[in-house]
């Protein structure tokens, strides 16, 4: 007998209910309502310049901390993530937390779920989403030593040499948490994209499937927010 499919396992609690149910809409008014009422403090700082940090986290309950696409993430139920990324219940670059800006691609990175990785980044999630503390899917691989998704991150055409709000590479924070062999591929990478512009500069050509591509992340092509974009969700870090 084959493997139950997720939603025949057991009885769906009522907390289930909110993102295993194949009521989509119900799922996303409820965490997207309650995103915009948690926003409404971001947006009375950028309106009166007043610092809401201190009554912001000393008055939310925790328990909004973790919202249903974090949940699946944190659980490795890859399944479910597909399903609702692949039938637009999510987009696949909209910021699940409002408190740390978080993408799902963040997400995979901190909770390591490497498959769940694996599916984004071939669903072509914005690979250079900045989070609010300005940092990347490969700062956070590279500061935690996931190797295996550095590589990924660089294959996907992110440039290693990109760095967060202080000034730190990828490599750097490598370095700083003494990820050996995260340092070791960085700094081999780095190396080839270096000797290969200086090639380039000098006017010479590079075989096609020697030559490392970089994307530019700024494009409006790579942008899949979808429609929840909001001017103090998605200000620059």
């Amino acid at each position: 007998m084959g493997v139950l499919p997720a939603y025949e396992r057991r009885p769906a609690s009522s907390k289930d209910l909110l993102y295993r149910s194949n009521q989509g809409m119900f799922k996303r008014l409820n965490y997207k309502t309650i995103s915009y009422l948690n926003a409404l403090y971001y947006f009375f700082e950028d309106l009166t310049g007043c610092d809401m940090k201190y009554y912001y986290g000393t008055n939310i309950n925790s328990e909004l901390l973790v919202t249903g696409e974090m949940e699946i993430m944190r659980d490795h139920k890859n399944d479910e993530l597909e399903l609702y990324v692949l039938n637009g219940t999510w987009a696949i670059d909209e910021m699940v937390s409002i408190y740390s800006g978080h993408t799902l691609l963040h997400e995979a990175v901190t909770c390591y779920n490497p498959e769940g990785f694996k599916f984004l980044v071939s669903q072509k999630a914005n690979c250079m989403a900045r989070d609010r503390n300005g940092y990347t899917p490969l700062l956070k691989a590279a500061s935690c030593g996931f190797l295996d998704m550095v590589q990924g991150l660089v294959e996907a055409g992110v440039d290693p040499r990109h760095t967060d709000t202080f000034g730190n590479t990828p490599l750097d924070k490598a370095k700083l948490y003494e990820h050996q062999d995260v340092i070791e591929y960085l700094e081999e990478v780095i190396q080839k994209v270096e000797k290969q512009e200086e090639i380039l500069r000098n006017g010479e050509e590079i075989d096609e499937k020697d030559l490392i591509k970089f994307l530019n992340w700024e494009e409006e092509s790579l942008d899949h927010r979808g429609r929840f974009r909001t001017y103090f969700d998605y200000r620059s870090c």
